[in-house]
């Protein structure tokens, strides 16, 4: 939330005497939005609106980081406004499917995503020394490397597809079912 305000106003705040509990945190919005699209709480006029808004948003962050940096419209709310976007464009292509078949593997898909999560780190760190021969201990080698293009807009599709299948295959085995949900 802090981040969010001191980009948003252009504020530099000391915050080094504030401690910042999980309620407040920067990614409380993600749950509480994601709950809220979940639930349909906004009216379609709404839903448009949002999805219009992450939309934009996704085409300036793309602009920004293809001018490497040299635009910079949203600060750290771009990336909120196109996942929100996303989300609920997802949500509604998926509520269209009638075939049982597709709604299975969405189901088996949706089950992975924990696992994901745990695991994506892991990979990213993988990924960064395997195809950049970067690492996070060495930052100033390693910032070039999270704002390439391959890194920000690729690597995400590329880590659900791959690990998806391993927890999927990792799932089959009785104990491990148990360690990764």
């Amino acid at each position: 939330m802090l981040c969010y305000l001191q980009g948003l106003f252009h504020l530099t705040l000391n915050a080094k005497y504030i401690t910042q509990p999980l309620i407040s945190s920067s990614y409380l919005g993600y749950f509480i939005m994601g709950y809220l699209i979940r639930i349909d709480y906004f009216s379609k006029r709404v839903e448009n609106v949002l999805m219009i808004a992450g939309f934009t948003a996704f085409i300036l962050s793309v602009l920004n980081t293809l001018t490497n940096g040299k635009y910079v419209y949203l600060n750290n709310i771009g990336p909120f406004l196109y996942s929100i976007a996303l989300y609920m464009l997802i949500k509604r292509e998926t509520t269209k499917i009638t075939n049982q078949r597709v709604l299975n593997i969405f189901a088996r898909l949706s089950g992975a995503t924990l696992g994901i999560y745990i695991l994506h780190p892991l990979f990213y760190a993988l990924f960064d020394k395997v195809v950049y021969d970067a690492a996070v201990r060495n930052w100033r080698a390693y910032l070039p490397v999270l704002n390439n293009p391959v890194h920000i807009y690729l690597l995400p599709i590329l880590t659900y597809i791959l690990l998806s299948i391993l927890v999927l295959a990792l799932k089959k085995i009785k104990i491990i079912r148990y360690i990764l949900p």
